[in-house]
């Protein structure tokens, strides 16, 4: 079976990034990727004439990082991951993590997307309670992210990614 090097996390300037998607989708391409997902925050950042610029490249694959706030909470935000979507999708005004993280999976997952939960850990805003009570259709989750608010490693109150 052959394997394929790919990220489903990554911005770019049409949200919090530092370069523009067309220089980050060549950086890809230039480091072996087989794949990447330009996920922006509540952005779908399609590229013009992306089947045509295969040698400059990788294949991208439309996707969102929905970014979730939950009623009365304006520093944190729960991210979720839309892959291979066609319409933006934007988030509502929720009650509760679960609340919104059945709702926005229920929209990825009805344009035949999949849905991962970003960096879990982020400023401790989402819990395992949180994804293990979801009723919808999760494909993945994020082991690992590089930002500094991550806290990938857990802590006393709070499981790891890992």
């Amino acid at each position: 079976m052959p394997w394929f090097k790919g990220n489903i996390h990554s911005h770019t300037t049409n949200s919090d990034g530092d370069s523009s998607p067309q220089h980050v989708a060549a950086w890809y391409k230039d480091n072996g990727y087989d794949f990447v997902v330009l996920s922006d925050h509540n952005h779908l950042s399609i590229l013009d004439d992306a089947e045509k610029n295969n040698d400059k490249w990788p294949l991208l694959i439309p996707g969102e990082e929905v970014t979730v706030r939950k009623i009365g909470i304006d520093a944190a935000a729960l991210h979720i991951g839309g892959i291979a979507l066609s319409e933006v999708i934007m988030p509502g005004s929720y009650e509760s993590n679960t609340d919104g993280i059945n709702d926005i999976v229920s929209k990825i997952n009805k344009q035949d997307g999949l849905a991962s939960i970003n960096h879990p850990n982020y400023q401790w805003w989402v819990s395992s309670d949180d994804i293990k009570h979801s009723t919808e259709k999760i494909w993945a989750f994020e082991i690992f992210n590089g930002h500094m608010h991550a806290n990938n490693y857990g802590s006393l109150n709070s499981m790891s990614t890992e």
